[in-house]
């Protein structure tokens, strides 16, 4: 048996249920009395009148077991396959006791059923072609048998067949034909529930027209047959994308169920005319007797189409997203650090950092920490590791967040980095890139060179020789520096050993001695002297 799989199940119930049902006030003494003219309606009745009918009881047990052994594996290798079969035996006993007492009539009912059925059942599946192994061009196709066989004590032995195709021509669409061919048993209480007769039930006669008080009689029908249902069903199946899942479905279904076992129904003029011998009359042509026993009907057919989609998606992800390396290296030395403090607050060493000793009992004397202590640990490790997880991940969406719109405006390759103003880092993202870095140094070195020039023209007369020889001096000073700032990297006046400068009469000290320039000199980049502007 290697390679078979087998299962045993069982199963016993036990129900039991009673009934206590009021049936209101019998009012047939009081009635008489009121037609005598003993008593007035209008006034207080007499308590020796107003009667309560006797209730009706009713009691049931049942009590049914079973029990079913299924052994199935993979019987033949075949070129599509293996062959799957399965075999399953099973036995049933069920047994229903009830007891009912009408008040009204005190007529009292029991009844005592009892079924055993055994039964045994055959699947066989067997692979005919199979995508990239055999006949791929076909795809995949097989084809099952099913016959089953079972034997009631009280009503006889019932079969059922079946078999049914299934192709795959193309991933994601299926179709499956099948026929099933099988017999039913009437239940139990339908075969041998115990007969009663009630008489005075009214009855509306769809043929007269008339109420009428009739004789019913009800019960189980011992004269019952099986019945039996055919059915055939073609479906198909399509899943039109790999990434959603979307279902598109259709199912025909054609049934025939013959010598159909149904309660009776309603009595309308075409259920008489169809049962006459369920409806008895009088001479007068009145309804007397009416007998609403199950029946067995000929035939009934019936057609279905059904189409349709499932759709399912889940409504959040269920597995925990994946960590980067980045993180995953973060949250290795978040838990190491903690393993550490663990470790040393267990050992009785103050935590690094001043952090909190661990919880829990001290160690025991052995030099271990005792079973509750250890547990409290593993417990606050696992926590602190699901906490500096969650800490990472917070982190790590927080900068993707904040560097998502720089990184959507940088036309070229750059890095997106925050702007530094004053020393201080701020919240704005900025696409660095080296032409901006090399533009950016060189607006600076200019706005450095031409502030001293922006103070000595103020601090000197507009009208004076000075003030006029200043502006003389920063319009050259500008020439100057746009024409160097074209053709070599922005220079400092003296930034050079060896450069000196001249100074202009009334000026004062060269920049060469105070590291800037005077306001009548001006920086020469071809050479490393200072020259005084003409006159």
């Amino acid at each position: 048996m290697s390679g078979w799989r087998w299962t045993l199940t069982g199963n016993a119930d036990r129900t039991e249920n009673q009934s206590l049902t009021t049936t209101g006030v019998a009012t047939t003494a009081l009635q008489e009395a009121v037609n005598a003219g003993l008593i007035n309606p209008f006034a207080a009745l007499p308590s020796d009148l107003v009667l309560y009918r006797a209730p009706d009881q009713a009691k049931s047990i049942a009590t049914g077991a079973d029990a079913e052994l299924l052994l199935n594996g993979q019987a033949v290798e075949l070129p599509a396959g293996r062959m799957n079969f399965a075999l399953t035996v099973g036995a049933e006993t069920n047994q229903l006791e009830s007891r009912s007492i009408r008040g009204i009539t005190g007529l009292r009912s029991y009844a005592d059923l009892s079924r055993n059925i055994g039964r045994a059942q055959a699947n066989v599946d067997v692979p005919l072609t199979r995508r990239g192994q055999f006949l791929d061009a076909v795809g995949d196709l097989s084809v099952n048998f099913n016959a089953e066989a079972a034997e009631l004590s009280d009503f006889g032995t019932l079969t059922t067949v079946g078999g049914g195709l299934n192709w795959s021509p193309v991933d994601r669409l299926r179709f499956i034909v099948s026929f099933t061919a099988e017999d039913g048993a009437p239940t139990m209480a339908q075969l041998g529930n115990p007969v009663v007769t009630t008489q005075n039930v009214r009855v509306f006669d769809q043929v007269t027209g008339q109420t009428v008080e009739v004789t019913r009689i009800e019960g189980g029908n011992p004269d019952l047959i099986a019945d039996n249902r055919e059915v055939f069903k073609l479906g198909a199946n399509w899943k039109p994308f790999d990434s959603q899942d979307l279902r598109l479905r259709a199912d025909y279904t054609k049934s025939r169920t013959r010598d159909l076992i149904s309660a009776f129904p309603s009595p309308t003029a075409e259920i008489q005319a169809a049962f006459p011998e369920r409806f008895v009359r009088d001479d007068s042509g009145r309804l007397a007797v009416v007998d609403v026993r199950p029946v067995n009907f000929e035939r009934q057919d019936s057609e279905q189409i059904r189409w349709g989609f499932n759709y399912s998606r889940p409504l959040r992800a269920t597995r925990q997203p994946q960590l980067s390396p980045e993180e995953q290296r973060r949250f290795a030395e978040r838990r190491a650090q903690f393993e550490a403090r663990r470790q040393q607050g267990q050992q009785g060493q103050p935590t690094p950092e001043g952090g909190p000793p661990p919880e829990g009992p001290p160690p025991s004397e052995s030099g271990g920490p005792r079973r509750p202590a250890a547990v409290a640990a593993v417990l606050a490790s696992a926590a602190a590791a699901a906490v500096a997880a969650s800490a990472v991940r917070a982190d790590a969406a927080a900068a993707d967040r904040a560097r998502a719109p720089c990184s959507s405006r940088c036309s070229t390759p750059g890095v997106c980095r925050r702007r530094s103003s004053s020393g201080r880092a701020s919240r704005r993202w900025t696409c660095w890139t080296a032409r901006r870095s090399a533009t950016r140094a060189a607006r600076r070195s200019t706005r450095s060179r031409s502030r001293p020039e922006r103070r000595a023209t103020a601090s000197a007369p507009a009208s004076s020789p000075a003030g006029r020889a200043a502006r003389r001096s920063t319009a050259l000073g500008s020439a100057a520096r746009t024409w160097s700032s074209r053709t070599s990297p922005p220079s400092t006046c003296g930034s050079s050993p060896t450069s000196a400068c001249s100074r202009s009469p009334g000026a004062g000290p060269g920049c060469a001695a105070r590291g800037r320039r005077s306001p009548s000199t001006t920086c020469s980049t071809s050479g490393s002297r200072c020259a005084t502007p003409p006159g």
